[in-house]
């Protein structure tokens, strides 16, 4: 299966497309992701990229943790 992203920069154009992906033969599936959402998952991803790169707290334990996070 291939899975293809496409960006719209005017909402409008989501119904239309969505209609015209699915009449393609062998077209299974048309799922719309909100801004809003994409906007996470990008806070995300920097996130994890930002932890992956070695920022962020290290901790022995729980304890350690907390002392960390109310200091």
């Amino acid at each position: 299966m291939t899975t293809l992203n496409v960006t719209l920069a005017d909402n409008a154009l989501v119904t239309a497309l969505r209609n015209i992906l699915l009449r393609i033969n062998g077209v299974m599936e048309v799922t719309v992701v909100n801004n809003e959402i994409e906007v996470q998952n990008r806070k995300t991803l920097a996130a994890i990229k930002e932890l992956n790169s070695g920022k962020g707290i290290r901790c022995k334990n729980v304890d350690e943790l907390f002392d960390k996070l109310n200091s």
